[in-house]
């Protein structure tokens, strides 16, 4: 595994049954980012988009839901440039989940590091069909025989603000 350029797009191909590789529906902490579907009978299986941002906040749980058509067991994966160095790096991937009943929904979550950078980055996410060539935790990896589907978006990290201490003063009425 090594660094990725997080504007380097992986090569997907999805040409032998296209309908078992893309990510339709893409939700965040119960909110829509993406519904689509790219299925068009071609082989591309990229997509970039600038918006919605998602938002998301140092230290905290993040609930992420997929679907999709499936068959068989496939992977997700989820990266975040959370230095905001312009790579994904290794320690980057928060997510690497498994179906393996060929489910067309799978939800899963992940912990946004306290120290990642307060700034918009770069996310990316990757279905990958297990079973043949390409390995779902490399970020530029190279996949072929309807192997899967990237997106990448941007996401707006928030600074963790500490819960403040309440304090109790004793309350003195005058005479």
């Amino acid at each position: 595994k090594s660094q990725c350029p997080v504007d380097s797009i992986p090569y997907m191909e999805c040409f032998i049954n296209p309908g078992y590789c893309y990510i339709d529906n893409f939700w965040v902490d119960g909110n829509i980012i993406s519904s689509n579907s790219l299925y068009s009978g071609n082989d591309s299986s990229y997509q970039s988009f600038s918006t919605p941002y998602i938002m998301l906040q140092q230290g905290a749980l993040h609930y992420l839901d997929f679907e999709g058509t499936a068959s068989g067991t496939y992977a997700i994966s989820v990266w975040v440039d959370t230095d905001n160095s312009g790579t994904f790096d290794n320690d980057e991937m928060l997510i690497s989940a498994y179906d393996f009943g060929g489910s067309s929904f799978l939800g899963t979550s992940m912990v946004l590091p306290i120290d990642a950078v307060a700034d918009t980055v770069k996310l990316r996410v990757m279905k990958t069909h297990n079973g043949f060539s390409g390995d779902p935790n490399e970020a530029c990896g190279s996949f072929s025989y309807y192997q899967g589907e990237a997106e990448d978006y941007y996401a707006i990290i928030q600074c963790s603000f500490p819960e403040l201490p309440s304090y109790r003063l004793p309350i003195r009425i005058p005479p």
